[in-house]
């Protein structure tokens, strides 16, 4: 997969990073595809409180129900926590090996993590 269809470029984006927090959950939705700097997307989302994971998944939902596709992500309750199992099996279940659905979400992590 090229790299020119993210937003920023992983290498710029790795400098960005700074590991406040490293909660160390091994988030795995995008095992499946085809894309070798994963890990940077794990390591942003290791790095948000788990409190705060709600918000980020707010944003997700918001963001993919703007774009004009047929799968939608679930609706949570945004009054409750999600735990990290609970949003990489939310994930890993949307994108189901499709490379288009992991480059929308590695895109937002961007998005939300580093706003151009």
């Amino acid at each position: 997969m090229e790299k020119y269809c993210l937003n920023i470029n992983t290498n710029i984006l790795q400098k960005k990073i700074k590991l406040i927090n490293n909660y160390n959950f091994n988030f795995d939705f995008l095992k499946d595809i085809n894309f070798e700097e994963v890990q940077i997307y794990y390591n942003i989302l290791n790095n948000v409180e788990e409190f705060k994971l709600k918000n980020f998944y707010n944003h997700l939902f918001k963001k993919i129900n703007k774009l004009n596709i047929s799968e939608k992500l679930i609706k949570i309750n945004i009054e409750e926590n999600i735990s990290e199992k609970e949003l990489n099996d939310i994930l890993y279940g949307y994108i189901k090996n499709e490379d288009v659905r992991g480059i929308i979400i590695m895109n937002i992590i961007q998005q939300y993590y580093y706003p151009i």
